[in-house]
């Protein structure tokens, strides 16, 4: 498989959003780099931190401790729960995620998915789509530490896993995982696995028809990916703040993270959803 990288400085040429369709077909990521202005990544970094620190205080202040929230709760004691909007923000916040609705409580006039509102990548998202397509409105910012204590505010490295899995019934979705700081090196970052999506749809006996799949070999796959995929497939770039990697719902992905690794990793997963049912 191919490890496909571009130059976001190319994105004006004719060419480029249908060699970042080709690519995210053909080997199912790709990396853009220097897609987002270093300044324009800074603001959202700097808000998703102070949303972070707001959020926090507010669960705080209605007495709620991040760790009372780190577990489910029943029906019954959600209906009788007063508190049940902080201490689901409480949750989030607990786990490194910050969700659209949550940074747009601190900050209503702005979303993620600003930081993908150029030109080029409507193009991208048009060639992809082949028509029509819209925001996807599960779209976050995550935090990650290689050893995130329990009551903090990052989560540590997650597992190997697709986003069709999570997503029920699966749609036709891609992901522009965007570095918001350098990571690869010396904090967490992302590794993917480069297999075909019709593939992975194969291996996990996804039918189209009924939207299915075997949930036993996806357990599996979560919990040892070399067991269904080839391991020389993974690939693990090192990123740079305001790079991006591409990848669909059917793309296998999770934490890249060493011991070695002090430093802790902020990123967005900015999510386009087709208006046409197609499956890559």
């Amino acid at each position: 498989m191919k490890r496909i990288e571009l130059d976001f400085a190319d994105s004006s040429k004719s060419s480029f959003a249908k060699e970042v369709s080709n690519g995210l077909m053909n080997e199912s990521a790709v990396i853009l780099r220097n897609a987002i202005p270093k300044p324009k990544v800074q603001f959202f970094k700097d808000c998703v931190d102070h949303t972070t620190k707001e959020l926090l205080k507010r669960v705080l202040d209605h007495g709620i401790s991040i760790k009372d929230c780190d577990r489910k709760y029943s029906p019954e004691e959600q209906n009788a729960d007063k508190n049940k909007l902080f201490k689901d923000i409480g949750f989030r916040v607990g786990q490194g995620m910050i969700s659209i609705q949550m940074l747009q409580r601190i900050f209503p006039q702005f979303s993620y998915h600003d930081l993908i509102g150029d030109i080029p990548f409507f193009k991208i998202c048009s060639e992809i789509y082949k028509g029509e397509f819209e925001w996807f409105l599960k779209s976050q910012a995550r935090r990650v530490a290689v050893n995130a204590n329990s009551g903090s505010t990052w989560t540590d490295p997650i597992h190997y896993h697709f986003d069709a899995q999570y997503h029920r019934p699966a749609q036709s979705i891609i992901c522009f995982w965007t570095a918001l700081t350098p990571c690869g090196e010396n904090a967490p970052s992302l590794q993917v696995l480069l297999c075909p999506h019709k593939e992975v749809q194969r291996i996990v006996e996804f039918e189209e028809s009924t939207k299915m799949m075997n949930e036993s070999i996806i357990e599996e796959i979560n919990k040892d990916v070399s067991k269904h995929f080839d391991s020389r497939d993974i690939w693990k770039p090192i990123f740079d703040s305001g790079d991006i990697c591409l990848f669909s719902t059917w793309t296998l992905h999770a934490s890249h993270a060493t011991k070695c690794m002090k430093e802790k990793r902020l990123s967005s997963e900015i999510r386009v959803v087709g208006k046409e049912e197609i499956f890559f």
